[in-house]
């Protein structure tokens, strides 16, 4: 009797497999609750998930749902010490599967390709923005010998970077870079510059989205 309702069992959790496996609107849905690692693994299981997951559309709602639902939290904090280095960044895991972080040693190695044109004097990660590094070098100039502040978006998961546009067309008394994050559509951030003539005067905030080979001009405020 016993190996009868064991099988009955069987079959029932089957016939369910069965319906989910053939349904890839219940399937998405599903889908949509794993973690990004999970999808990754899952894209070899069988064609029809592989062709879900990777569809462009489902990344993106996959983004949304864990944006909307904080599933993403931080595995650690980049800093710097400032009773021994000021200069170097360390780091420190903050979930227990994570024994350590991608070192970010490629700032030494970025300078000089950053500056075939200027001398830098300083190198600097200022900002992070879901899992993006906003790193700022400052240069002096060789015309004119005036400091520039020029802005780098590093992905250190994969060791990538993206130098952003110069944005000196003129002399600017204060620059400031940030990233916003925005999970509605590709590349899923985009890069902010604020930039003031002079201290008394208004400031104008410019957008740069990844692709193209300029900053857009936004708007303008009064200062502060």
């Amino acid at each position: 009797m016993m190996e009868e309702s064991h099988m009955h069992k069987r079959i029932a959790v089957t016939a369910a497999v069965d319906v989910i496996a053939g349904n890839a609107d219940l399937l998405s849905e599903i889908l949509l609750c794993l973690p990004a690692r999970s999808l990754i693994r899952f894209t070899v299981v069988c064609k029809p998930w592989c062709s879900i997951i990777t569809n462009m559309q489902f990344r993106l709602s996959h983004c949304r749902t864990l944006a909307s639902s904080n599933a993403l939290p931080p595995s650690g904090i980049y800093f710097y010490d400032c009773l021994t280095n000021l200069q170097k960044i360390e780091s420190l895991p903050l979930i227990d599967n994570v024994t350590g972080l991608p070192p970010i040693q490629f700032l030494d190695k970025m300078a000089p390709k950053i500056g075939d044109t200027v001398k830098i004097t300083q190198v600097k990660v200022t900002q992070s923005c879901k899992g993006l590094l906003m790193c700022i070098f400052t240069a002096r100039t060789g015309v004119g010998n005036r400091n520039i502040k020029l802005g780098v978006v590093y992905n250190p998961a994969i060791k990538e970077y993206r130098p952003l546009p110069n944005p000196y067309d003129k002399y600017y008394e204060y620059v400031s870079y940030n990233l916003i994050y925005d999970p509605s559509e590709p590349p899923y951030y985009k890069a902010l510059c604020v930039t003031r003539l002079s201290w008394d005067s208004e400031i104008d905030v410019s957008v740069y989205v990844p692709g193209s080979e300029s900053w857009r001009y936004c708007c303008r405020s009064s200062a502060p």
